[in-house]
């Protein structure tokens, strides 16, 4: 049931390993330090706000490092979280009737070069079509509109034509004549028709006309119809006041064109501006699960990678022996521990002692369902040691709560018989200081979560979901039955 509500640890159950480059090559030494520092300041605060706990970054050369996660996490999102710089970019469209004269002016620039190559002469092919048609397609891809696709089989073809230096000759002339310069840039995700997958090839704008950051917040929600295709999630971002205003600018004198949201060197988007944006709005697809928009959500509210960076491997972390065995030894002694307390309060306390050990187990089964609701917040507690000694913590504040309050009834009941009375004014004596120990205690648990890092986050997690059940098994358990006991069946005798 604890590992219901929990999640094992690197030690415990191993992890992932992801080694990873970064592009210093344009670096001074004094920028490559600070570069460093900021890079390792992003990954881990990313991690942490997806909820992946006990992060640990290791710079291995001067721009080699690896990043060891737990064992739970999605290996796929946390890639993405850690190579993708998160910048997102606003781009208007190339007219079509333009990009269409462009394909047709690198088709016959190509068609020529391949007869010359292959015959010796600049005649061109009876069919009319050049090396580049054979490959593109049009298709309508949304919103009626017919764009240039390119079949997945075909995919490595025309990536190599388009670093062909005639071409890209022929795309700056294009774009000299043609103001403001154009590129072609691929589309995030594959688009299927009829089973076979095409990857939309756009022209836009080569500078940003708008960029997104920094942003005001990113909000994960249902897809709307804008964004439903993509996925069943969406993220919802909002401008900050200087970018809401350059975005209604743009909106509203390009009324009717086309504009491309662009991350990461793809289009992850597209739209057409039916009108004035005033609200600095702009919806993202999102993914299919909640996860993979809240990742997105995450790597969009943070700060810029600095510099390019490369996942080059993942490979599995095993569990350590050594902390295996500790963490299970923790766990005989945490059971040991409280059988030997529940004893202790049976021979000191008789049959009112028999409560609190049933409430031993009332407050471990309250310490699970606090634990799950942390995961239900999209924070996972990890089973570890730190998070064992927050446990085993709160178990001891939970015992010695009980013992001053039985003492204080033992003491009482020697000058006064009235046991039901008795126990009315004890939980009145004590219930202020306790509530203040437990919010105090809560309070420290939350900074730790907060201020904290991987073990002291545990701690924190932990120490939280035991404080709070102690508090409940105290006031709604303990509580309850002594009542009972004493006012609904009028017992005359306590046995403590």
């Amino acid at each position: 049931m604890f590992h219901q509500a929990t999640v094992p640890g690197i030690d415990l159950a191993g992890g992932y390993a992801f080694t990873m480059q970064a592009d210093a090559a344009r670096l001074t030494d004094r920028a490559r330090e600070q570069t460093l520092v900021h890079l390792i300041s992003i990954w881990r605060t990313r991690l942490l706000d997806f909820g992946i706990l006990e992060p640990e970054i290791i710079q291995n050369d001067v721009m080699s490092f690896q990043v060891h996660v737990p064992i739970s996490a999605d290996t796929g999102l946390v890639r993405k979280m850690l190579q993708q710089s998160g910048r997102v970019t606003l781009h208007l469209f190339k007219d079509g009737n333009e990009v269409q004269a462009l394909r047709q002016r690198i088709d016959n620039v190509l068609q020529e070069k391949t007869l010359a190559n292959t015959t010796g002469t600049s005649e061109k092919s009876p069919s009319g079509l050049g090396a580049f048609s054979r490959l593109l397609a049009s298709l309508t891809v949304d919103e009626e509109i017919i764009d240039i696709v390119v079949k997945e089989e075909n995919l490595t073809a025309v990536r190599r034509l388009l670093a062909d230096s005639t071409v890209k000759q022929s795309i700056r002339s294009y774009n000299l004549a043609n103001p403001p310069a154009g590129a072609f840039t691929w589309a995030s995700e594959p688009i299927e028709r009829n089973g076979q997958r095409f990857y939309p090839l756009y022209f836009i704008n080569q500078d940003v006309d708008l960029n997104a950051q920094p942003l005001s917040a990113a909000q994960v929600d249902e897809a709307s119809e804008v964004t439903a295709a993509r996925g069943a999630y969406a993220v919802r971002l909002t401008l900050q006041e200087g970018g809401r205003e350059s975005l209604a600018n743009l909106s509203n004198t390009n009324t009717g064109n086309r504009m491309a949201i662009k991350m990461d060197g793809q289009v992850h988007m597209t739209l057409t501006i039916q009108g004035r944006i005033p609200d600095g709005r702009v919806e993202l697809p999102g993914g299919n699960t909640v996860d993979e928009a809240r990742a997105l959500s995450v790597l969009l509210v943070s700060d810029i990678l600095p510099t390019p960076v490369e996942v080059t491997s993942v490979e599995m972390i095993p569990p350590s022996v050594q902390g295996d065995t500790a963490v299970r030894n923790g766990l005989l002694a945490l059971s040991a521990g409280i059988v030997l307390m529940s004893i202790f309060f049976i021979v000191l306390y008789r049959a009112t002692g028999g409560i609190v050990a049933l409430g031993f187990v009332y407050h471990l089964l309250m310490t699970v369902a606090l634990l799950r609701l942390w995961i239900l917040a999209g924070i996972t507690p990890l089973l570890t040691l730190s998070s064992l000694i927050g446990i085993l913590l709160s178990i001891l504040i939970f015992a010695i709560v009980h013992i001053w309050c039985f003492e204080q009834i033992k003491e009482s009941l020697k000058e006064n018989t009235a046991v039901r009375q008795t126990v009315a004014l004890m939980f009145d004596s004590v219930q202020p200081a306790l509530i203040w120990i437990h919010v105090l205690l809560l309070l420290v648990s939350i900074g730790c979560v907060v201020i904290g890092s991987e073990a002291l986050t545990d701690f924190g997690l932990a120490l939280f979901a035991g404080v709070g059940s102690s508090f409940l098994t105290f006031f709604v358990w303990t509580r309850t039955l002594l009542s009972a006991l004493t006012e609904g069946w009028d017992l005359k005798k306590l046995s403590i």
